[in-house]
């Protein structure tokens, strides 16, 4: 029996972040997009790096920056996060509780459920949003997994899976 949409879309996106946390200093690197929808419902995209999400059991741990974002989450806990792993478009979305908050208010990391996902394999025309990571930049910086074990919320590892067969 092959994975559910949900499963599949998990597994690409732990594919993709480890390939990600394999990435050379100074290597191009691909965001993923998570989308935020404001109290009226209005949606409000932000880009991510692989180094700011972990992947659980159903879960997603993601460490957002930024005022807007971490407004809506607040405010509706709702979200979704879209990516491109393997020529295919992964879509999860996620029901979000605040975790915990960096020092300074920097950034909040947020522990999201997975509530759907999808993953389109047709879309072997896609390319993963690509960028550049600055020297200081957090990307730059320790992975989210070892932030949260530094809060005692770790338990988190990058898990490699078998593609839906």
């Amino acid at each position: 029996m092959g994975l559910s949409e949900e499963a599949a879309a998990l597994a690409a996106l732990a594919d993709f972040l480890a390939e990600e946390a394999g990435a050379s200093p100074g290597e191009g690197r691909r965001a993923l997009e998570l989308v935020t929808v404001d109290e009226e419902g209005f949606p409000f995209p932000a880009l991510l790096s692989g180094r700011q999400l972990v992947v659980g059991d159903g879960e997603v741990h993601a460490l957002v920056r930024g005022l807007r974002p971490n407004r809506h989450l607040a405010a509706t806990g709702r979200a979704t996060l879209s990516f491109v792993q393997a020529g295919a478009y992964g879509t999860l979305l996620l029901q979000a509780a605040a975790s915990a908050e960096l020092p300074g208010g920097t950034a909040t990391c947020w522990r999201c459920t997975v509530v759907a996902g999808s993953l389109d394999a047709r879309a072997d025309e896609l390319e993963a949003i690509g960028y550049r990571a600055p020297a200081l930049d957090l990307a730059e910086g320790p992975p989210l997994a070892e932030l949260l074990g530094e809060r005692g919320l770790g338990g988190f590892t990058f898990q490699r899976r078998e593609a839906p067969g």
